[in-house]
């Protein structure tokens, strides 16, 4: 079992790689200690870190003046069934 302390499921460990991402700095896998790269989701307003060498991933999260939000597993299924359904909509134009 992966250490908490050490993960990105852990709130504190992905605040600390947000703000050091956000400051211009090289955010670092708390698994391997190599790059964080960020995936953003534009559309849903999310953001989250995959290392590059190890694929240790976060949940999706916002940010905010208040901090990092992690979605919840539910509002991230919910997101993912209405953007589908949006993008069927469209097709049919």
């Amino acid at each position: 079992m992966r250490d908490l302390k050490k993960s990105l499921a852990s709130v504190e460990v992905l605040s600390t790689a947000w703000s050091e991402f956000r400051a211009g700095s090289r955010a670092v896998c708390p698994a391997c200690t190599d790059a964080l790269a960020l995936a953003v989701d534009s559309a849903g307003g999310a953001y989250r870190f995959v290392c590059a060498s190890c694929g240790h991933a976060s949940a999706w999260f916002e940010s905010s003046q208040e901090g990092v939000r992690v979605r919840d597993f539910a509002q991230q299924i919910f997101d993912a069934e209405t953007l589908a359904d949006d993008e069927d909509f469209d097709d049919e134009r």
